[in-house]
């Protein structure tokens, strides 16, 4: 079943919206909704996870896992699991074959079903829950065998009395005055873990990579980002930071103590993963002479339910000092987390630990202590979580070329793992980093041998995180020249351009050659959309872009990160242009001229999952389709502006008419073609096929400020209710409203009537579109009309009563059954083809209008003799 779902997650929204306000207080809410739908996973699971991505690649342990980790991803797509322990749902699954939403098939003939979703239409074999099961338990083994090697391997180095580890710790555990002061003592416990684990026998690791990664304290300085549109620069400060030795020596501290903050600011581009603490306990306990062993001390749960809880306190009354959050409100016992063993092994009962007391080894026979945490709740420990996720924020924005990030958050000893992707956002239960210090060992061991790409990177789109961690005499990057100064004592470097080479990548039959590669400038003028600034979602980037050894013209790289589930935009368009040429050629020049696209190799969102247990129905990939370039719309004024606006509305008609439901228009969807001098109905990767067989109500896309006023509501947002064409004809004459008051000479205006429209908020978008019914308040806004559209507004003052009384008329018609609508598309197109009409011959300024619906011949999409839902 095709399935289109839109991100639920409150940055992603945000983002497509295109609000540019960054600041703490106006991102928090949306940056807390997204960590409540966080997924919760095992610490073990996740540092296996991260020990199996510094296997030797020709390892025969990385061989075997490579092999088998494939064939559980085949399993578990076909099954489309939902967890690690839905064995029940995977059971119906197989033995009823249920249609889903998110699964489906191209139109026959057309699209390849296994190169679009990654699945082959097969029927799964009725033992595909036992031999999914049976794979699972064989790489488990494997994982659980290379995790107690790792183990092992460190514990000399914990074990080591009256060594520097040990008094770093000791220091650190020791700390009264303030969190600042623990900072030295980490880093420092960190660097010497690091230089001890170098080299490490008789392990299938690969050696550290070249990063040479160290830990180096961020505090207090601020590491500022910038986005096009905003005015204020946004600021983030990190306590410390994993970085390169390349960039800790960068950082214009000459004594190079990296437990001092730098003599200038870090970039996120140098940063590898921000460390956040919070300081509960004025003093930590600890053992000079503790002997560690492999087993685990204590578990720290708090799951995604847990969070919310925690949350919830942010907004009510603060809880005092000493005491428990779990007094204040309510108990919570997590099962214990699994053990570094055989994944058939049995769960050991477990004991949660008082408030104020030291867990003990004999406390309990389990090896796992559940501890609840944080152990004193406060406002500054639930907004560590917030501070974590906006470091998140930034890792995940700074540049097109990131796929993933990591942080680490420490409540005194305790100690949480977050990943964030496109997918969402993931969070480790929690390890005492003292007490459980071998596994602590562990996590670094595997850091110290991460490279770029482990980190995130996707090295061939972020020449700026390569050059960050790159020393002089190895760069070999294409760079253009730039007024940066070096007075700041940094190295005079130029800025680099993203040299992409075709690798896997569809290249399209083009007049102007095949190229080999492409050119992206990917800096902050050079976004030809908004730049995405949110955690998960598709974060879609549009950027200028050129392809040196052919005869193309200039081009855009759209760059963004689909579920896999949803059908390719490359394989639709190419669909698209087959309707086009067989239907109506001239229509062709009012696509997007698209030359190749590809998805990105290893830039999936689903093996962490699948390997963390927490394997889901759906996962992104990064994905690039590069068209000839085309302008915004806003680059046109009066009747230009119309005619090409009209275009794009004519183009989205034919292709409903004909099957194919845009999904998103939106003034960000509608370009302006230069070389064919017309409108352009752009962005295709919501788009569906009508006649696929598909959940109705599931396709729940659109860009809210032009979302028709039907569509904001919970109902839609919820899959109860169905887009019609008659809601997307409506985005239509809301980008006309939102153009006309707010741009002039190209450009947006600040503090229009439409800014309240820029909301992730569905329901306060409506009011705000709402008021425009109020007369008063269209008295307002014609009042508001900028200059370029001063002719245009009575067009906008025609149609917008009419799709806002269109809309009565439905909402009526559900409480009155004898009120009469018509929503049959060729009804809808010519009522709206009146309007226009009423509009030329009512307004001398629109009298051109008439003659253009003519040359557009905009009425030959009601001759068509094509059945039309």
């Amino acid at each position: 079943m095709s399935s289109s779902t839109p991100s639920k997650n409150k940055t992603a929204v945000r983002s497509q919206t295109g609000i540019t306000h960054n600041q703490v207080s106006q991102l928090k809410p949306d940056v807390m909704e997204d960590l409540e739908k966080a997924q919760s996973c095992k610490f073990d699971r996740l540092l296996k996870y991260f020990l199996y991505l510094v296997l030797h690649e020709q390892s025969a342990e990385r061989r075997s896992l490579n092999e088998l980790q494939g064939k559980i991803e085949v399993l578990q797509e076909r099954l489309d699991c939902h967890g690690e322990d839905d064995r029940e749902e995977r059971q119906r699954t197989v033995t009823e074959r249920e249609p889903e939403e998110g699964r489906g098939r191209d139109p026959v003939g057309a699209l390849d079903s296994a190169a679009s979703t990654g699945r082959e239409d097969q029927v799964d074999p009725p033992n595909a829950v036992e031999e999914l099961d049976t794979l699972k338990a064989q790489r488990d083994q494997q994982l659980d065998k290379i995790f107690d090697d790792c183990l092992q391997a460190v514990l000399p180095i914990c074990n080591e009395q009256h060594s520097p580890l040990r008094q770093h710790l000791a220091d650190y555990c020791s700390v009264k005055a303030a969190e600042t002061e623990r900072y030295a003592p980490y880093v420092s416990a960190c660097n010497y873990a690091l230089d001890r684990m170098k080299s490490l026998p008789n392990l299938p690791l690969r050696l550290p990579s070249s990063l040479d990664l160290c830990l180096h304290r961020s505090d207090p300085k601020i590491i500022q980002s910038k986005y096009p549109g905003s005015s204020k620069s946004v600021e983030r400060k990190p306590d410390v930071i994993g970085t390169s030795r390349v960039a800790a020596k960068d950082s214009g501290d000459p004594a190079h103590d990296y437990t001092c903050p730098p003599g200038k600011p870090f970039t996120w581009a140098q940063t590898l993963f921000p460390n956040e603490f919070k300081m509960v306990e004025k003093k930590i306990q600890y053992q000079q002479s503790k002997v560690y062993t492999k087993d685990r001390q204590v578990t720290v749960e708090c799951d995604a339910a847990e969070l919310k809880f925690l949350y919830d306190l942010d907004d009510g009354p603060e809880i005092q000092d000493g005491e428990s959050g779990h007094q204040a409100k309510r108990q919570k016992l997590e099962p214990p987390a699994e053990q570094p063993t055989s994944s058939s092994s049995k769960r050991r009962s477990s004991s949660k630990r008082a408030k104020g007391s030291k867990a003990s080894s004999t406390a309990t026979t389990s090896r796992d202590q559940l501890v609840t945490i944080p152990v004193n709740v406060s406002k500054a420990a639930v907004d560590a979580r917030t501070q974590c996720a906006l470091y998140g924020l930034e890792m995940m924005s700074y540049d097109l070329g990131v796929h993933h990030a990591i942080a680490l958050l420490f409540s005194d000893s305790h100690l949480w793992i977050w990943y964030y992707d496109r997918q969402g956002i993931m969070q480790s239960d929690g390890i005492d980093f003292v007490q459980d210090l071998p596994r602590f060992l562990v996590l670094l061991l595997a850091f110290q041998r991460f490279t770029l790409e482990d980190w995130g990177v996707i090295e061939a789109l972020n020449p700026t995180a390569v050059q960050a961690h790159t020393p002089d005499d190895r760069l070999a990057l294409p760079t253009k020249r730039t007024r940066r100064n070096s007075s700041d004592g940094r190295r005079a470097r130029a800025q680099p351009i993203t040299r992409f080479e075709f690798q896997s990548i569809q290249v399209l039959e083009s007049p102007g050659g095949h190229p080999t590669n492409l050119i992206i400038n990917n800096h902050n003028d050079d976004y030809l959309s908004h730049k995405p600034h949110c955690l998960p979602g598709r974060a879609t980037a549009v950027l200028g872009a050129s392809a040196p050894d052919s005869n193309l013209p200039d081009l855009a790289c759209k760059i963004y990160h689909p579920e896999v589930t949803r059908q390719n935009e490359g394989k639709m368009l190419e669909h698209i242009y087959e309707i086009v040429e067989s239907k109506d050629p001239l229509m062709k020049k009012h696509l997007p001229d698209m030359l190749f696209y590809g998805d990105l190799p290893r830039c999936t969102t689903q093996r962490v999952r699948s390997m963390s247990g927490k394997a889901w129905k759906g996962h992104r990939t990064t994905r690039l389709v590069v068209s000839q370039k085309a302008q915004p719309l806003t680059t046109l004024a009066g009747s230009q502006f119309i005619k090409s606006w009209l275009e794009a509305a004519k183009c989205h008609a034919f292709l409903w008419k004909h099957g194919v439901e845009h999904g998103d228009p939106s003034l960000w969807n509608i370009m302006y073609s230069v070389q064919h001098r017309c409108g352009v109905l752009a962005d295709y990767d919501l788009s569906v096929f009508r006649h696929l067989p598909r959940v109705l109500g599931t396709d729940r896309t659109g860009t809210i400020p032009f979302m028709a006023l039907d569509l904001l509501r919970a109902e839609y947002w919820n899959g109860k209710l169905e887009r019609k064409f008659y809601h997307e004809l409506e985005a239509f004459i809301w980008i006309l409203v939102f153009v006309f008051l707010r741009y002039q000479d190209g450009r947006a205006r600040k503090d229009t009537l439409v800014e309240r429209w820029m909301t992730a908020d569905y329901n306060a978008c409506r009011e705000a579109k709402f008021s425009l019914m109020d007369f008063n308040i269209m008295n307002a806004a014609e009042t508001q009309v900028q200059n370029d559209f001063r002719n245009e507004w009575p067009l906008a003052s025609t149609l917008l009563p009419w799709a806002l009384d269109a809309h009565n008329r439905r909402v009526q018609k559900l409480r009155r059954p004898g009120v009469v609508v018509s929503t049959d598309f060729a009804d809808v197109w010519e009522d709206f083809l009146a309007q226009l009409k009423f509009s030329a011959a009512e307004s001398p300024g629109l009298q051109y209008l008439e003659n253009l619906m003519d040359a557009l011949d905009l009425e030959k999409l009601l001759d068509d003799d094509i059945p039309v839902v």
